[in-house]
């Protein structure tokens, strides 16, 4: 179409068909109108990233391996001893994990290192850290009112002799007892570190109770098994204090390792006393036969044996051996009854390796021994209330009627051999009865005095 007034010609073109490139010019003036809040996020955002990293507390994993060792039977002159009350097995290592994470081995964990008591240096805004081992302060426990509640308080060292209470302007001196709910306590100044090493002269002095103090290292502390095939375990723990992490590991090790000590030392102890009561009766009685000998040959000035009565001391001192020998056997069952009926010993272990040679006697022993030792393990981590426990006492107090069942049918059979072996001893006797008197009784005192002299000696 052509315009009269300007001679042009104008052409009429639908916009819809029109696309309009942005380029780098039009971009900047459409968009630098935001260029402030750009550049305000940009610096919101550094700033924040300096505060959490300058005021956040540093976690380190500090990481350690031990191996488990199953305990096994030595083969020097020691073994049969070593094997009494010990019944062979593989090591449970889901067992092991739960005693190295239970609390009565991290409160001797926390009791060995002493971190009932802590001390934080207080920061320049909010952060605080963990003083350990050493600290500029320390404190000393004169008295607890209540041993189950904690306590702390700020303190402000204002020079090597004096400090307040946090922003208090009441002054003390240091190793001057005060009183801090209804708690005596002391606070020292430890001047091998020197005040300005810190941030700040502020500290926070915290005292916990020892069940605190262990639950504070269980929940940093982490315990797995290395390999499925192997017994070594993998302890790690997490703490804003590399030190702290170091020594709580390798004590906790160190612990782990008294505990097997004090388990085996409390075996041996149980055994020794059983062996040295039995050792102690068969010695009274060999001394009261060396006394009977001693006053009988001074009473009736005998001090030789006629030859005759060796004609007929053959087979009266084999039998006699048999008698007592099987007597003594009796007299072991007799123990082992008692020891079973009293209720003093009825968490304690069942000798075995005593000179009854009973299989089934055998095997009830080592199931009883075996489950009394998973019970005292398990008790290390649960209470004796759980239905756990409480089933294996049960199964304990079944194992405990069959063993005695089982010993009292034993001495019955005992008891007729016994019977038997006196019968023929007293036919033996007859022949002697022709001695004179005196050489009779004498040779009788003497062959109770071999017979107990060699029981004693048996290796």
């Amino acid at each position: 179409m052509s315009d009269p007034n300007n001679g042009f010609t104008t052409l009429n073109i639908p916009t819809s068909n029109i696309s309009w490139a942005l380029g780098p010019r039009e971009f900047v003036f459409k968009y630098i109108k935001y260029l402030p809040w750009l550049i305000i996020c940009v610096v919101v955002a550094f700033v924040l990233a300096y505060i959490r990293i300058r005021y956040t507390t540093r976690i380190y994993h500090v990481q350690s391996s031990m191996m488990i060792k199953e305990e096994r039977a030595s083969a020097g002159d020691n073994q049969r001893f070593d094997e009494l009350f010990m019944n062979s097995g593989g090591v449970n290592l889901n067992d092991e994990i739960q005693i190295l994470h239970s609390r009565p081995v991290m409160q001797r964990v926390a009791k060995d290192l002493g971190i009932q008591i802590r001390y934080f240096g207080t920061g320049k805004i909010i952060r605080s850290s963990l003083s350990y081992p050493d600290a500029p302060v320390k404190l000393e426990i004169l008295g607890i009112a209540d041993s189950s509640n904690g306590f702390g308080f700020q303190v402000n060292v204002l020079n090597d002799n004096l400090f307040n209470f946090g922003k208090g302007t009441k002054t003390m001196y240091f190793g001057q007892p005060f009183d801090l709910d209804r708690n005596r306590v002391v606070l020292y100044r430890n001047k091998l570190n020197d005040i300005h090493n810190y941030s700040s002269p502020q500290f926070l002095v915290r005292w916990d109770p020892i069940a605190s103090a262990a639950d504070g290292l269980i929940g940093g502390l982490k315990i797995v098994q290395a390999d499925p095939q192997s017994t070594i375990l993998t302890l790690s723990y997490e703490t804003e204090n590399i030190s702290l992490g170091k020594d709580v590991l390798n004590t906790l090790m160190a612990v782990y390792d008294s505990l097997i000590v004090e388990d085996k030392k409390q075996i041996n102890n149980n055994t020794l006393t059983f062996i040295n009561l039995r050792l102690k009766e068969l010695s009274d009685q060999l001394n009261g036969e060396e006394n009977n000998i001693k006053d009988y040959r001074v009473k009736n000035e005998v001090f030789d044996i006629e030859g005759q009565s060796k004609m007929y001391l053959g087979n009266i001192e084999e039998t006699s051996k048999q008698s007592a020998q099987q007597q003594v056997k009796i007299r072991v069952l007799n123990w082992l009854l008692d020891y079973l009926k009293n209720p003093s010993t009825r968490d304690s272990l069942v000798p075995v390796n005593v000179g009854i040679e009973e299989p089934v006697l055998g095997q009830l022993v080592a199931e009883y021994n075996r489950l009394q030792q998973e019970k005292e393990s398990n008790l290390k981590t649960t209470p004796a209330n759980n239905p756990m426990i409480i089933a294996m006492e049960s199964r304990l107090e079944k194992l405990r009627i069959q063993m005695v069942q089982v010993l009292i049918n034993v001495r019955e059979g005992y008891q007729i051999s016994l019977d038997k072996m006196d019968q023929q001893a007293e036919g033996f006797q007859g022949q002697l009865r022709a001695l004179p008197g005196k050489t009779m009784q004498l040779v009788n005192i003497q062959r109770r005095q071999k017979i107990l002299e060699d029981l004693y000696s048996i290796p």
